[in-house]
């Protein structure tokens, strides 16, 4: 900002240099001009000469006091939106690592492991065999469970296969250890979504199925997901025990729901769960299959997109 701008002022036609738009000079006859910020001001026309009253100058240092409060609160919350995107981001990143080092060290060892007690078992007396047999029994239980923790860890399938591909294998994996009746229904082109939303669709679906297998006592699940033009809806419900809503995000360990709903706002969507005891949960996730961008429109004016 221009150094003479620092500072309150009043101007009138002939000495209107300092007005930020040139479209207001020489349209008025005299003009206020007030600092908000570093790079801000607030600046008015008036069609006849109208030097401010005391009163008048003192409610504009009350206005730009509240406008500097409002930006840096902008700011911090600009800040804030940044720091948990890259926190998230690390989160994911970190993941990723752990679920590489289990499939590529433990993994591989517990699948060796598992043939040389086959290979064992092959070869041994008749009554070693059975306790072989249950060695090797507990060695294929800990492959799996190690699949199930990494797949948890890092949706590699996300890469390899897709958004679609990778929602039929969690509500595969469901179905095997949970008796409901799961039932999943894409709508639209969902594979072209940026990786950022398909992670975030991805653990919303993961974290609903995960409560609904430990609390709902539900017989019936469905998952929709539609995508349009413009946004992307992801939507789980089942039939089981419900809950009420504000208790569960009032516990001290309820980061299910409260992480859900901040990483649907780390995207500028929306998260909403409809619930009441004995009337099951339908969790509603909105996502733009863009974010809302702002642009700066010459010197002094700003427009969101």
């Amino acid at each position: 900002m221009d150094s003479k701008l620092a500072k309150p002022l009043y101007l009138q036609r002939g000495h209107d240099e300092a007005i930020a738009d040139p479209e207001m000079r020489g349209r008025f006859a005299s003009y206020w001009s007030f600092p908000v910020a570093p790079a801000a001001l607030l600046q008015f026309g008036f069609a006849k000469p109208y030097p401010w009253l005391p009163r008048e100058e003192t409610l504009l240092h009350a206005v730009t006091e509240r406008c500097r409060e409002a930006i840096e609160k902008a700011r911090l919350q600009t800040e804030i939106r940044r720091l948990e995107a890259e926190s998230r981001k690390a989160e994911e990143d970190e993941r990723r690592r752990i679920g590489r080092e289990l499939h590529d060290e433990a993994g591989q060892s517990l699948l060796v492991l598992r043939l040389q007690l086959e290979m064992m078992e092959r070869d041994a007396s008749p009554e070693m065999r059975p306790r072989l047999a249950e060695a090797r029994g507990v060695a294929e239980h800990t492959v799996d469970e190690l699949r199930r923790i990494v797949a948890a860890l890092s949706p590699s399938v996300l890469e390899r296969l897709g958004l679609p591909a990778a929602l039929r294998q969690l509500v595969a994996r469901f179905h095997k250890v949970h008796s409901s009746e799961v039932r999943l229904r894409v709508s639209g082109a969902c594979d072209a979504f940026p990786r950022q939303l398909q992670e975030v669709i991805y653990r919303v679906a993961q974290e609903s199925l995960q409560n609904i297998a430990k609390h709902s006592q539900a017989t019936r699940v469905n998952l929709l997901l539609q995508s349009t033009d413009k946004r992307v809806r992801l939507s789980i419900s089942d039939n089981g025990a419900g809950f009420h809503q504000e208790a569960a995000l009032g516990k001290p360990m309820s980061f299910g729901l409260a992480g859900m709903r901040e990483r649907a706002a780390l995207l500028h969507g929306t998260l909403t769960i409809h619930t009441a005891p004995g009337k099951g949960v339908r969790v509603l996730l909105e996502l733009p299959q863009s974010s809302t961008t702002g642009t700066l429109h010459g010197k002094n004016s700003y427009f969101v997109d």
